[in-house]
């Protein structure tokens, strides 16, 4: 059984991961560069028998690739508020939905949690922390660039984001441990899950 963690670690170390032109080294980091939004992501989420939706935006898909790659299928289901014959993970908005009728939803960023953006767009709460004085929130994003507002850059980027960014339509919140950990404060200043440290 995975951890949130492991899912967080997981995907920091996809960071820098490149769409393709086509269905060629889709594993490869940087090779057969493109735009043909081609990932080893969709592929897999495919081979599950899910709609990886090859060829097509994938910042949603990639978000539930870690939970598959994490917790394993069934889990990743559940913790999507889905069935395999009710799989819409490859959408924001569906998916959105999805854990709004699950009661799941919020617009408090937590630690772990799939936030769906106003620009049809989904990333992943990887780190929260405090900066001279203000709030802020490391986000894990696929098919994006440097640019906040980009949904469709074709790379996985973390991105620092204001607590409260005016773009985010909402979070979906997804119970990982039956307790919570506490909040603990570094010299820098900055936030953390104890069990990152």
């Amino acid at each position: 059984m995975g951890t949130l963690k492991e899912l967080i670690n997981r995907g920091l170390k996809e960071e820098g991961y490149i769409e393709k032109a086509s269905d060629a080294n889709l594993d490869s980091r940087t090779a057969n560069r493109g735009s043909g939004n081609y990932t080893k992501y969709a592929r897999d989420i495919n081979a599950c028998g899910l709609m990886g939706c090859q060829g097509q935006p994938w910042c949603c898909t990639f978000q539930f690739w870690l939970e598959v790659q994490e917790f394993g299928l069934e889990e990743a289901l559940k913790h999507w508020n889905m069935t395999r014959s009710a799989y819409v993970g490859y959408n924001c908005f569906a998916t959105y939905n999805a854990f709004k009728r699950s009661g799941k939803v919020g617009m408090t960023p937590e630690l772990g949690a799939v936030v769906i953006f106003d620009f049809s767009h989904a990333g992943r709460v990887v780190r929260i922390y405090s900066r001279n004085g203000q709030k802020w929130w490391d986000c894990l994003e696929g098919n994006t660039s440097s640019n906040l507002s980009d949904r469709n850059g074709g790379q996985v980027k973390v991105k620092a984001r204001p607590w409260n960014d005016s773009s985010i339509k909402g979070f979906c919140y997804i119970n990982y441990a039956a307790e919570q950990p506490g909040w603990v404060h570094d010299d820098r200043g900055w936030w953390y899950v104890k069990c990152y440290l």
